[in-house]
């Protein structure tokens, strides 16, 4: 069941593409530990954008009850 309205799943998709490759850009630029650990984290939380984007499903959405998509038209 979605719970992710079609705006949002496009924003995430396109949203976690730009942070995941500005992130690998600095990581594989940068020297610093903690700028490579932050540069993990936010490809991480790229990937997580993408694979909740794409099907329409977030799990923390369904745990706190909200849903983006019940006011779009199925046909």
């Amino acid at each position: 069941m979605k719970n992710a309205g079609s705006v949002e799943r496009v924003l995430r998709v396109v949203l976690a593409a730009a942070v995941a490759l500005w992130a690998l850009s600095l990581f594989f630029g940068g020297e610093a530990l903690i700028l490579r650990l932050v540069c993990l984290a936010l490809v991480a939380l790229g990937l997580d954008l993408v694979v909740t984007g794409i099907p329409g499903y977030c799990p923390l959405y369904n745990r706190l009850g909200w849903n983006t998509a019940r006011h779009e038209t199925h046909v």
